[in-house]
């Protein structure tokens, strides 16, 4: 007998581990619109990396399959070389359209003051609960699924860092 498996969508939160309550808070959000739908790597929630597991590697293979990247920009992890590299890890899958970056930035960043590569995507504030929805609803145009209606802006602006 052959085991059928559906294999959901992954989501992958890049983010400063000053920034992981925050993380953790869009990861929950996220996961009620989707119900668990879709697999939401948080660096920041307690056990996404399993003890005794190569952090790089499994960093490294959670970035290589994501269709969709959180890039949480705050003041703190703008000046951190592990947003890059994550960005930097999944730039190509993005322009080749096997990825989508979504630029998530704290009220105090400018948006169109964004260093170079983000300049060139569409940023959202994660101040604005309009926004806030915006991203959610790329995210449910692009997996094809979700209910906007378990959003609740409030869970998120309200653990803003």
């Amino acid at each position: 007998m052959t085991e059928h498996q559906i294999k959901k969508p992954t989501l992958f939160i890049s983010h400063a581990t000053s920034d992981g309550e925050f993380a953790n808070a869009v990861k929950q959000e996220i996961e009620k619109v989707f119900a668990n739908g879709i697999s939401v790597f948080c660096t920041s929630s307690p056990g996404a990396i399993p003890v005794g597991v190569d952090w790089l590697s499994d960093i490294e293979q959670k970035l290589g399959v994501a269709q969709a990247v959180i890039a949480i920009v705050t003041p703190v992890s703008i000046e951190r070389p592990w947003l890059w590299f994550e960005i930097g890890a999944t730039w190509s899958k993005g322009r080749s359209g096997d990825c989508k970056i979504y630029p998530l930035c704290a009220p105090e960043i400018e948006l169109s003051n964004l260093p170079s590569p983000l300049d060139r995507l569409q940023a959202l504030s994660m101040g604005k609960a309009a926004d806030l929805k915006l991203l959610v609803d790329a995210l449910i145009a692009q997996f094809g699924f979700g209910k906007i209606s378990s959003f609740r802006a409030s869970n998120i602006t309200s653990r803003i860092p």
